[in-house]
């Protein structure tokens, strides 16, 4: 489970170090949405944008000028949720590791008790 942990934050780190590509897609009732996965109709489109690291919504760099309000609004959520997501796993490391050493513990009294 620890190795999968490991794997996973790797993922979402490096996902996040190299930037996050942002696809506009056009709904069936006429609307427009923005996420972070290309669209069921255009599967290899390109994204309308890739945000890199250091980039903050709302910040004075061209690209967030760029953006509409509601553009900005749905970026800064997807990057909370991004967060979010990180904390957990950073959590849920935390917690296994922690069980990991108390079962390196208990081994340890274990054999300390076995030995005398």
């Amino acid at each position: 489970m620890r190795k999968y942990l490991l794997v996973v934050l790797g993922l979402l780190l490096a996902a996040t170090a190299h930037g996050q590509s942002i696809f506009k897609c056009k709904q069936k009732d006429g609307t427009t949405a923005y996420q972070d996965h290309p669209c069921p109709d255009a599967p290899n489109a390109r994204p309308a944008m890739v945000i890199k690291p250091g980039d903050e919504a709302g910040d004075d760099s061209s690209q967030s000028r760029q953006l509409t309000p509601q553009q900005q609004a749905q970026l800064a959520q997807a990057r909370i949720r991004l967060r979010q997501s990180l904390e957990r796993l950073q959590a849920d490391l935390q917690r296994i590791q922690a069980k990991q050493a108390q079962a390196a513990g208990s081994a340890q009294q274990g054999e300390t008790a076995n030995t005398h």
